[in-house]
């Protein structure tokens, strides 16, 4: 739906997305299981079981699982009308495997 964006989604130990940021999209992180951290320009800070991220509209950043264990969390993105660009990474750490076997990339 074009309104928002949502899932739960799971990083394997020490995966992390590409560093970049979304035009017009704001979006949170709610970490459930495992720890890692959030890199911002504010600085790298720790994230774990319980922790709510806000990430505002055009902020660079990107998430990190740690290096011993996995880091599932639900992904909350509005509206769901954005571009992303990556800044450091490719393409292709915008892309997840769903449970059913298909990918889903994110545009």
């Amino acid at each position: 739906m074009d309104d928002m964006l949502a899932g739960v989604m799971r990083y394997r130990p020490n995966v992390a997305s590409p560093y970049h940021y979304h035009e017009v999209c704001e979006h949170f992180y709610f970490i459930m299981e495992g720890r890692g951290t959030v890199e911002t320009p504010e600085g790298i800070e720790p994230v774990g079981p319980g922790t709510m991220v806000f990430i505002p509209a055009e902020t660079k950043h990107r998430l990190r699982s740690s290096p011993d264990n996995e880091l599932f969390y639900f992904e909350f993105q509005a509206p769901n009308r954005f571009k992303t660009h990556i800044l450091d990474g490719t393409p292709d750490e915008l892309r997840w495997e769903r449970v059913d076997g298909t990918v889903w990339v994110q545009s």
